[in-house]
């Protein structure tokens, strides 16, 4: 799956089920998967093609990402270099939570976090 064919049938699905107070869309990098959503503060319906899950629980190292797209995997490289250089393992899952739409990419904003091990 592509990401935004992807997003387009998590954000339909919420839709079509007249879900309100969601949030901004997440990226969760698992060691086998990589699941496109959006927040949700409420539970939501099962469906055979959305899957529910969650970020997960635990310590995690974050930083911020301001700017174009095209930058998120120096941010990231970044953070990974953080956490060998303070001695923290990482535990194998991350996500990125994107923030509001902005029409200039230099006012995007991307959260980045990895589990600590």
């Amino acid at each position: 799956m592509t990401i935004r064919p992807s997003l387009d049938e998590v954000w339909a699905f919420l839709r079509a089920n007249n879900i309100s107070g969601h949030g901004h869309n997440v990226f969760l990098y698992e060691p086998d998967a990589v699941w496109f959503g959006v927040e949700v503060f409420a539970p939501i319906p099962q469906d055979k093609r959305i899957v529910i899950t969650e970020t997960p629980a635990g310590r995690a190292a974050m930083v911020t990402h301001v700017g174009p797209y095209d930058g998120i995997r120096g941010t990231t490289d970044g953070l990974i270099a953080w956490c060998r250089a303070k001695g923290q393992a990482l535990g194998g899952r991350s996500w990125e939570v994107y923030g509001d739409w902005a029409e200039n990419p230099a006012d995007l904003r991307t959260d980045i976090y990895f589990l600590l091990a």
